[in-house]
C-alpha cells in the first residue's frame, strides 16, 4: 500500500481501469447537506468515485448507485454502533445492502437516526455484516468524538473484534495526520486492509481524500481493499470547510432529537469547554447557526 498525504491535483489523471474513490461521504439524507444529484456531478466532473456512506441511511447510496452518469459508486452505510464505534460497510452487491439495512439498521435507529443504534454494538454489526459479501472497515477509530477503540478491544467480551475487521480507515479527511497515523499503527497492528475518505458533510470536501486502485468493478475494488492493493492520497479539510462540517452535524442532530438527547449533546460540548478547547464548542455553535441561517434563507426563497 501507499499513503500520500498532501492534496489531490484534479481533474484526476488515472487510466480507464484505475478507480480513485472517496469511500467516506455523507449526504444530505443524514447529517451531510448535499443532494446525490450535486455529489455525482461534482464527482463527474472531478473523475472519481464514491461511496455515500450516510449514518444509518441508505438512501442515498441506492439513489447514487443507480446514476446515468458513469461514476463509480460502491455500496456503502455507515453505522453508529452502540458504545461510539463506528463502521463503514461497502457491499459487493446493492440489494445486500438493502437487505442488511431492513433486517439489521432500520428496527434499531432511534428517533436521531444519525445517532448510535439501539442495542447493535460493533460486534455484533461486524458479526452480521459477515453473513453478506461484504467488506467491513472500522471508521476513524482515534477522532476526537470517538476514541473508544482501544478501551473496546480490551474487553473481554470484545476480544475477537479484529476477526471480523478487513480494513481500517486510516486517512480521514476531517481529523490530524497525528490521529491519522495512530489509525495506521493500528491497522499494521492487526494486519489490515486500509482505506481513505473525506468523511466530508459538505460538496465542497468531495473528493480531498482518495482510494485509488486498478479497478472497473465495484468488486475488483472491494477485493484490492481487502488485499492491500491500494493506494490512499489526500489531505484533512481546512478550518472553514470543517467550520460549516461541524455546524451541519449539530444542526442536524439537535434537530432531530428528542430533548433526553440534546440535554446529552449539550452536556457533552460542556466537557470538552472543561477539559479541552473552548473553540470546539464554539465551532459547533457557531456553525450550527449559520447553517440554519443559510438553510432558512434558500427555504424562504423557494417557497
Amino acid at each position: 500500500m501507499n499513503v500520500l498525504f498532501h492534496k489531490n491535483r484534479f481533474p484526476f489523471a488515472h487510466s480507464q481501469q484505475q478507480w480513485a474513490i472517496d469511500c467516506h461521504f455523507h449526504s444530505r439524507y443524514s447529517d451531510g447537506s448535499a443532494k446525490i444529484e450535486e455529489i455525482l456531478e461534482k464527482a463527474k466532473k472531478k473523475n472519481i468515485g464514491v461511496a455515500t456512506t450516510d449514518h444509518n441511511e441508505i438512501r442515498g447510496a441506492l439513489e447514487a448507485y443507480h446514476n446515468t452518469l458513469g461514476v463509480p459508486v460502491i455500496p456503502g452505510i455507515e453505522v453508529s454502533c452502540k458504545g461510539m464505534i463506528h463502521l463503514l460497510l461497502y457491499f459487493f452487491d446493492i440489494a445486500d445492502l438493502k437487505d442488511f439495512f431492513d433486517h439489521y439498521i432500520a428496527p434499531y435507529r432511534r428517533i436521531d437516526p444519525n445517532a448510535s443504534l439501539k442495542k447493535m454494538t460493533a460486534l455484533k454489526i461486524a458479526k452480521l455484516a459477515k453473513q453478506y459479501h461484504c467488506v467491513v472497515v472500522l471508521a476513524h477509530p482515534y477522532s476526537a468524538t470517538h476514541r473508544g477503540i482501544e478501551s473496546y478491544i480490551k474487553r473481554q467480551r470484545n476480544a475477537n473484534f479484529f476477526a471480523y475487521i478487513d480494513a481500517i480507515e486510516i486517512l480521514n479527511g476531517t481529523i490530524n495526520a497525528k490521529r491519522n497515523l495512530k489509525a495506521f499503527e493500528l491497522a499494521k497492528r492487526f494486519r489490515k486492509g486500509v482505506v481513505g475518505g473525506s468523511d466530508g458533510h459538505t460538496i465542497t470536501s468531495l473528493g480531498h481524500v482518495l482510494t485509488i486502485t486498478q479497478a472497473n468493478t465495484v468488486e475488483e475494488f472491494l477485493d484490492n481493499v481487502k488485499r492491500g492493493d491500494i493506494k490512499i492520497m489526500g489531505k484533512k479539510a481546512n478550518m472553514y470547510q470543517r467550520y460549516k462540517m461541524a455546524g451541519i452535524i449539530f444542526y442536524k442532530h439537535i434537530n432531530a432529537s428528542t430533548s433526553k438527547h440534546r440535554k446529552e449533546i449539550f452536556t457533552t460540548l460542556g466537557l470538552y469547554t472543561v477539559f479541552q478547547r473552548l473553540s470546539i464548542p464554539i465551532l459547533f455553535l457557531a456553525g450550527a447557526l449559520a447553517y440554519k441561517k443559510i438553510r432558512g434563507k434558500k427555504e424562504h426563497h423557494h417557497s
